[in-house]
């Protein structure tokens, strides 16, 4: 009885806390002058107010008149008193029709950006206003969030499989497991540089080619985001060197990977937060534990403990896989709770839907980990044959952790409802 309890608790708490992996972009609050206004005399700049802190590498603020000619004075920057307002010097403007385009990145790297009109003169509803070509931020291109499913993955994969090395097979690495590590490795890097062009390409607006030949990227690495990215590459760089060479050991692996996902929490958006030291934290501690989980499902669905009592490996595998749920638990059902306003937002916004997407997939793995809890692990334990359950159940798992992976990174590259 006591076990059913605890399995409905975590399963609940899981439940919420793996949908906490949710998101925050600037938005705009206050434009002087503001949409739609008619102004008796021509304002001399620009003033753009924004929740959070934002950085103005590519763009900023661009204004048109009707017939689409600059009339700004291409001065866009930050307050230099304010980091979450952007101000533009305007050009003596004549009676008209003009436009505000904007476009800038947010404190976790995601740009976003909008347009707006204003008259100077008498107010006229037949006003015609210039068309800008990049006014709005639309989705993320594909190889954003492939390449970001590839380098959290890697490092996932990373982080646990050294863990659990460590704490549940307790041996010297097999051939196999070296090659694991290996592919998390070439994941984690290749995932890491292929993100920093894609931010590259998300932030321009600008094709592949020209990112690449104009170095574009290299001014993506001014930006927040991208220094967290080169961070990213160095500590998987570094780490690839040191197990190869040096220290082929779980808590390299461990170490290596618990470093970079501190990476990935302090390129997130939870540094555009009140508190952003904490929820850094908590993000970070919603990462390990999910990797402890994965690596462990790893270990098992890949045979990579093979050779050793799998009854005993179950036993040691068994309370970390519960304290990491809790932790995902604890550290995921903050954000879920304060950046989901209301029931319709869940079926109302693409967030939502994303959302509920990955809820789908938390259920059944779920139900595949209380099987493992309930009958695969205590056939284990008394002795009976059950590594064909195991090693299935695991797998199944870890295919499904993949997908939570995958809708996550939906979510992490979809503004949040407002």
């Amino acid at each position: 009885m006591r076990r059913r309890f605890w399995i409905g608790f975590l399963a609940l708490a899981l439940t919420v806390g793996l949908a906490g992996a949710a998101n925050a972009h600037a938005f705009l609050t206050r434009a002087v002058p503001a949409p739609n206004a008619a102004l008796t005399q021509p304002p001399e700049e620009v003033r753009l107010e924004f929740t959070e802190e934002v950085e103005t590498q590519f763009g900023a603020v661009s204004v048109y008149n009707a017939v689409g000619a600059r009339v700004d004075r291409g001065d866009a920057g930050l307050d230099p008193h304010d980091p979450t307002v952007v101000v533009a010097g305007l050009k003596p403007l004549p009676a008209g029709a003009y436009t505000v385009a904007w476009h800038v990145i947010s404190a976790d790297g995601h740009p976003v950006g909008g347009a707006f009109g204003f008259q100077v003169g008498p107010a006229s509803p037949n006003a015609v206003y210039y068309q800008p070509g990049r006014a709005e931020s639309g989705a993320p291109p594909l190889v954003v969030l492939f390449s970001y499913w590839l380098s959290v993955g890697g490092l996932l994969a990373l982080m646990g499989l050294g863990v659990t090395q460590g704490a549940v097979a307790r041996a010297a690495p097999g051939q196999r497991y070296r090659w694991t590590v290996a592919a998390a490795l070439v994941s984690a890097f290749a995932g890491t540089a292929l993100l920093l062009v894609g931010r590259t390409i998300q932030a321009s607006g600008l094709s592949l080619w020209d990112v690449l030949t104009r170095s574009l990227w290299l001014q993506m690495l001014a930006t927040q985001s991208g220094t967290v990215i080169a961070w990213r590459l160095g500590i998987v760089a570094v780490s690839t060197v040191l197990l190869h060479f040096f220290w082929p050991r779980w808590w390299t692996s461990a170490v290596a990977g618990a470093a970079a996902l501190l990476t990935v929490a302090m390129g997130g958006h939870a540094v555009s937060l009140a508190d952003p030291v904490t929820a850094v934290l908590l993000d970070w501690f919603h990462l390990l534990a999910a990797a402890v989980w994965a690596g462990g499902l790893l270990q098992f669905a890949l045979g990579l403990t093979a050779g050793g009592d799998v009854g005993a490996l179950v036993r040691r595998f068994s309370p970390l896989a519960a304290v990491s749920v809790a932790v995902l638990a604890l550290t995921g059902l903050y954000p879920a709770l304060a950046r989901i306003p209301s029931w319709t937002a869940l079926t109302g916004t693409g967030y939502g839907v994303a959302l509920l997407v990955k809820l789908g997939l938390i259920l059944p793995l779920l139900v595949l980990g209380g099987i493992n809890l309930v009958v695969v692990g205590p056939r284990l334990q008394r002795g009976e044959p059950a590594q064909g359950w195991l090693r299935g159940v695991a797998t199944a798992e870890a295919v499904l952790i993949a997908l939570v992976l995958a809708a996550a990174t939906v979510l992490t590259n979809t503004p949040p409802p407002r």
